[in-house]
């Protein structure tokens, strides 16, 4: 009898065992197929950046001085956007410099009454601080795109860095009409590619990025502005 008792509870154990071998290599794939993914996507939007290097490099042969310096700001703008979209990583300060390059772009198209700043704390080394290519850029575009673009009036977009013990805070703040999710989501598909960049590192950190867009209210609880903010620890590693 304990002989039987014995048998079965090994039987139960090693099946136990089987199955969540089984869960745990289904997990694997899963994740791989949302990293085979995200990457099938840099590559397809990788395609039309590569399409308008071509025509600015040909349209900048035929430009007057003027033009041709403001279409090599644009062509430098995209050649950068090629190199970054390729890693999973990019260390804060290049990921900084890019963006000043794309504001530099837009200011044309946002006008005189824009307002760009950035903020980075004393203790933040940003050429030592990785975070995911493109999130600064990405969080950066659809405030202008969402927020900034077609509003009245003065319009202001600011990014604070700040460290809390040994994690990175990023925050990008605009005074526009605020976040709509609905909107957000049926016009870009930015915001799709964070959550599932983050939500795929995660897996394999013991530690987690954090990420949330949260709309800024005045004293009245007027919605005035938006403010999408990235924690990332320090130790977080990039598959």
């Amino acid at each position: 009898m304990k002989t039987t008792v014995a048998v079965s509870v090994a039987i139960m154990l090693l099946m136990l065992l089987v199955l969540w071998m089984m869960y745990m290599r289904k997990k694997q794939l899963q994740n791989q197929v949302s990293i085979m993914n995200l990457k099938l996507n840099n590559v397809r939007n990788r395609i039309s950046p590569h399409f308008m290097f071509n025509v600015l490099n040909n349209k900048i042969v035929n430009s007057g001085k003027e033009e041709a310096s403001e279409l090599m700001g644009l062509a430098r703008l995209v050649r950068t956007n090629l190199d970054m979209s390729s890693q999973p990583y990019m260390y804060l300060n290049r990921e900084l410099e890019f963006v000043e390059q794309y504001i530099k772009v837009e200011r044309y198209l946002l006008g005189d009454d824009f307002d760009f700043s950035i903020d980075i704390a004393p203790d933040v080394d940003t050429a030592k601080i990785r975070i995911p290519a493109m999130f600064l850029q990405i969080l950066t575009e659809n405030a202008i795109v969402h927020g900034l673009k077609g509003l009245e009036g003065h319009k202001q977009l600011h990014i604070c860095i700040r460290r809390d013990k040994d994690i990175t805070i990023i925050s990008v703040r605009d005074n526009g009409p605020g976040f709509n999710a609905r909107r957000a989501l049926k016009k870009g598909t930015g915001l799709g590619i964070i959550s599932q960049t983050i939500a795929v590192t995660n897996e394999h950190n013991k530690h987690k990025m954090r990420f949330e867009i949260t709309n800024r209210e005045d004293k009245e609880g007027n919605v005035v502005g938006c403010e999408a903010t990235l924690k990332m620890p320090d130790n977080i590693t990039f598959k």
